[in-house]
Formats: structure tokens, C-alpha cells, sequence
């Protein structure tokens, strides 16, 4: 192949690539009149590299060198589509998800030595991958450098029903807790019908205790400081709770206005969320 051929087939590849984070898939070349051999020569040129599963990325594109192997990965699941071709809905194609995800939202995990993705068809693993079944709403899916992951709430729960080790399943949960990735108090609520199945406390304290033991308090953001309280001090919360229903009770009067005595009195949901904060204040002071 002569330079000027050479330059036209690097021009085809890239008007793709720049569409799908400076990579394009061998099929996805050849649709666009670049053979194998032509993808070789490009590369022996240095004008390609090679992340793997025959996805070419072109040389100096810039995409992180850290999210190149798993966008490879997912380009690679759909070969023959381009990345605008495949469905819109993120949670409707191969998302990246389990171990893998703990990589991509920074918090960390048990080991990821494969890329994992969970898809809802059937499909077959590549080298280097691992694929999960499992149906995905919109809310838990979010979009990290142009591939879409679980959400660090939908990602723990995985972990859990994929039977990983206590241990990573704690270390993801304290970080994502900590870093407001998620709320504590509705990650405890998906998981604590799970907890027969799994072998893991479904009681709040002793929930706490089992995930979160490690965890310090002082790190721990106000949403999630809150639920901590609730879930670790459960008598103490409803204790404060009562204590401030009984005083605005009496604030209220005689008549007993409920008007002047306000939803803290009378919203036990709002009254424990109130109480929680007092005890999670407490905590820090401890």
C-alpha cells in the first residue's frame, strides 16, 4: 500500500473513531472499505495500536489509557454495530458492572481480573471477560467515559448476589458510603431482604457492625452520617424521637393545636430523620 492509500484508509477509520473514543472494531473497518491487511499495515506504521478482541484505536486519540481496555471491551461485545448504531438505552446493552465497576467509580473492590459486564441476551464471553444476565432499570445505569456502569448502589447489591467475599463487598460499601456515592440507609434497605439467602446480619446494628465496622464516623458525609445513626442506634434515635414529640406536645398547649405542634410531633418518618441527625451529631462528639 502506497502512502496515499495509506492516508485515505487512515482518514476512513478516523471520521469513525472519533466517534467512539478513537477505536473501531475489524468488522467495523471493513464496513468501511478497510481490510485486515490494510489494518496491519496501519499498525505496523504505528498509526493504530491494538487494545485487544481486534479493536484498533488510533495512535494519540487520547482517551485515558485506563478506560481504552474496557470501552475495547464493550465495542467488542457488538462487533459489526457502530456505537451509534446500538441501543440508546444504555441499561439495554452491555453495561459494565460487578468488580469491574468498583474499577470505573473509584471505589475499591474485590479484584477485577476480567472486565465484567451484564447484559439481558444471550451473548458469549470474550477473552478477558465475564458476562452477567441480569435486567438493569435506567436509574442504575450512569455513563463513565463513554461506557455505561452500574451504579455504585446497583454495584454492591451485585456483589452480593454474585457471592463475592465479605470483605471486598465491605471495603466497596465503606467507600461508596463515605465518597456520598450512595445512601446508606436505602443501600441497607435492598439488601436486608437478601440477608438469609447470603449470610450476612439483617438487623441494623449488627449490619453495620458486619460491613462497616472499619468505616470511621468522622468520615462519613452528612446523608450518610444520618443513616448511620438510625441503622447502629435504633433506641437511641427513637428515644430522642419520642423525647422531642413529648416537647412539642407541650408546646402546643393545652388544646393541643396540632397545627403549633408541627409534623415532628406527628410524621414518624420526619421525626425519626430528625432524631437520627441529633444522635449522628452526638456520635461525632463522642
Amino acid at each position: 500500500m502506497n502512502r496515499p492509500e495509506l492516508v485515505s484508509s487512515l482518514r476512513e477509520l478516523s471520521d469513525v473513531a472519533a466517534r467512539q473514543h478513537g477505536m473501531v472494531t475489524a468488522a467495523q473497518a471493513r464496513r468501511v472499505g478497510v481490510d485486515g491487511a490494510e489494518l496491519a499495515r496501519l499498525t505496523e506504521a504505528g498509526l493504530l495500536v491494538e487494545p485487544g478482541w481486534s479493536v484498533h484505536q488510533i495512535a494519540g486519540s487520547g482517551t485515558a489509557p485506563e478506560h481504552v481496555y474496557r470501552y475495547a471491551a464493550w465495542m467488542a461485545l457488538d462487533e459489526e454495530r457502530f456505537a451509534w448504531e446500538r441501543p440508546t438505552a444504555r441499561h439495554e446493552d452491555a453495561v459494565v458492572s460487578h468488580e469491574s465497576a468498583c474499577e470505573v467509580l473509584g471505589i475499591s473492590g474485590p479484584p477485577a481480573p476480567v472486565v465484567v459486564f451484564t447484559v439481558n441476551d444471550e451473548r458469549t464471553a470474550l477473552p478477558g471477560t465475564a458476562l452477567r444476565r441480569g435486567t438493569l432499570r435506567p436509574d442504575e445505569v450512569v455513563v463513565r467515559e463513554g461506557v455505561a456502569v452500574t451504579t455504585a448502589h446497583r454495584t454492591i447489591i451485585d456483589l452480593v448476589r454474585d457471592w463475592n467475599d465479605p470483605d471486598g463487598i465491605s471495603k466497596a460499601m465503606a467507600n461508596a458510603v463515605r465518597k456520598d456515592l450512595v445512601d446508606l440507609r436505602d443501600l441497607y434497605r435492598d439488601l436486608a431482604p437478601l440477608a438469609a439467602e447470603y449470610g450476612f446480619p439483617g438487623a441494623g446494628p449488627k449490619f453495620v457492625d458486619y460491613f462497616l465496622s472499619r468505616l470511621p464516623v468522622t468520615s462519613l458525609p452528612p446523608r450518610n452520617l444520618l443513616g448511620y445513626a438510625a441503622l447502629k442506634f435504633p433506641d437511641r434515635v427513637e428515644k430522642v424521637r419520642t423525647a422531642l414529640a413529648a416537647a412539642l406536645e407541650d408546646m402546643a398547649g393545652p388544646d393541643r393545636d396540632p397545627g403549633v405542634a408541627g409534623p415532628l410531633a406527628h410524621d414518624e418518618e420526619f421525626g425519626v430523620e430528625i432524631a437520627a441527625r441529633v444522635v449522628g451529631r452526638a456520635v461525632l462528639d463522642e
